[in-house]
């Protein structure tokens, strides 16, 4: 059964990695970096298409679903893969003295290969189990699975929720043929995978490779990472796709190079089309953006615009698609999400602020990550020497400071600051904490300069 619905896997990545290359052109970002974000990207975009064909009311199948995107991903391979007149070619890519051959180093690369084999074993010998599985995310996914529709989306619980998780389980079981508690978390590990990809081509990208392994290994030392990846939440996702749009963001802050600005676009989008705190994320990334281009001191100039009207297109369609669908259904944002201006607001506030301290620090969550990286903020010298670290604090900033709104604003409240903040907080942290040991890294590493990164502009 396994091997049955692993080809939900390769059609969903045949179709990513044809997009990531049509999308990159003649851009080279490196491999590993061009494979780990073509699974997000192509399983991401393939749910879109699932719910696109659900509002369309054309039942689903494994014909239906997959033709159409095999078609297309022929297509696209067939031009994008053939190299342009006049391409620009590959920059090689720069020799590490140290390497893998350091002795911590391939320490490190030992612990990632023992933590991967855990989380595939723990995913797949482990059915659905935790309580926002079975009464959200795997529920929805199986009735859509036996209906072959979204005809009853309207009568599944938390029904405005975004539906990328649960579409993209009944893919898996569509192609396996038949439902399995087990079978339908394979995407999680392999996701798990991709991203560890995406987070050490980043970190690669600015320092070197003993760094940037050390990088994943404080990534994969978090207990709710590694576990998060094994269960059928949306939290790990959004935390992917969230983390990955700001990533491939600084790398075109870095680079100047179009096709990293899209794909940032298309990731933030894909975290709104996760979770709906994607929304508000998105807009963080947005923020981020504006400050990247109002970074250049020179006057107002319609040229600077460019970069806003190349990221929003994607995220207006993709995010604005699936708002319209809910609108048009009556569909309503849950209580919890609004806005309440009144009560003890700065007793919230407060609280917050003691819950958020107590979890990243007092918790088993995290490891030592945080109290790693409060040690790590005085480095002045990293903050003059890399401008991308400032970009990455801001972000991390902005996250956190959306998370103290939202407790002091919202009825998220009790989630957040109030008596169940143990069952919320530290999923919302997840979305972010990513952030928090590519920064350690950034800030004690030794950086390349500008020059070194730099490949290939279009």
């Amino acid at each position: 059964m396994f091997f049955a619905a692993f080809k939900a896997f390769i059609i969903v990545y045949a179709f990513g990695l044809s997009l990531t290359r049509f999308l990159l052109g003649r851009l080279r970002v490196g491999r590993l970096l061009e494979w780990s974000l073509a699974y997000g990207l192509g399983l991401g975009l393939f749910s879109y298409w699932m719910f696109a064909v659900g509002v369309l009311r054309i039942p689903y199948s494994f014909s239906v679903l997959a033709f159409p995107v095999l078609t297309l991903t022929v297509f696209i391979f067939f031009f994008s893969w053939r190299k342009p007149a006049g391409a620009v070619p590959a920059v090689p890519p720069e020799k590490d003295k140290n390497g893998c051959r350091d002795i911590l180093c391939l320490l490190g690369v030992l612990y990632i290969c023992w933590n991967l084999a855990y989380v595939f074993n723990l995913a797949l010998n482990t059915p659905v189990k935790s309580w926002d599985e079975l009464a959200t995310v795997a529920f929805k996914a199986k009735v859509v699975f036996f209906d072959h529709s979204l005809r009853y989306l309207k009568n599944l619980p938390h029904t405005a929720y975004p539906l990328h998780v649960p579409l993209s389980e009944a893919w898996v079981a569509l192609c396996a043929g038949q439902w399995n508690d087990y079978v339908i978390k394979l995407f999680f590990p392999l996701a798990y995978v991709s991203f560890l990809g995406i987070h050490f081509s980043f970190l690669k990208e600015l320092t070197n490779t003993r760094w940037a392994v050390l990088g994943v290994v404080l990534l994969i030392s978090s207990n709710l990472f590694t576990l998060h990846a094994t269960i059928s939440y949306r939290d790990f996702f959004v935390a992917y796709y969230n983390c990955t749009a700001v990533y491939v963001l600084l790398l075109w802050r870095r680079r100047n190079d179009v096709p990293l600005l899209i794909l940032s676009s298309v990731f933030a989008a894909l975290a709104a089309w996760t979770k709906i705190e994607g929304t508000i994320y998105l807009f963080i990334v947005l923020f981020v953006l504006l400050a990247i281009v109002a970074e250049k001191k020179a006057g107002f100039r319609p040229v600077r615009l460019r970069p806003l009207m190349r990221f929003v297109p994607v995220p207006l369609f993709l995010v604005g698609g699936h708002h319209l669908y809910r609108i048009l259904l009556a569909i309503e944002i849950e209580k919890k999400s609004r806005l309440v201006f009144q009560g003890p607001v700065l007793e919230r506030f407060l609280d917050f602020w003691e819950k958020f301290a107590l979890d990243i620090f007092g918790s088993a969550n995290w490891n030592i990550v945080w109290i790693l990286l409060l040690v790590s903020l005085p480095n002045i010298r990293a903050w003059r020497s890399c401008k991308e670290i400032r970009f990455l604090f801001l972000a991390l900033c902005l996250f956190i400071g959306n998370l103290a709104f939202l407790s002091t604003f919202t009825e998220s409240y009790v989630y957040i600051g109030g008596h169940q903040w143990i069952t919320g907080l530290p999923r919302l942290i997840l979305h972010f904490y990513p952030l928090a040991p590519a920064l350690i890294v950034l800030l004690n590493a030794p950086l390349k300069p500008l020059a070194s990164a730099q490949g290939s502009r279009s």
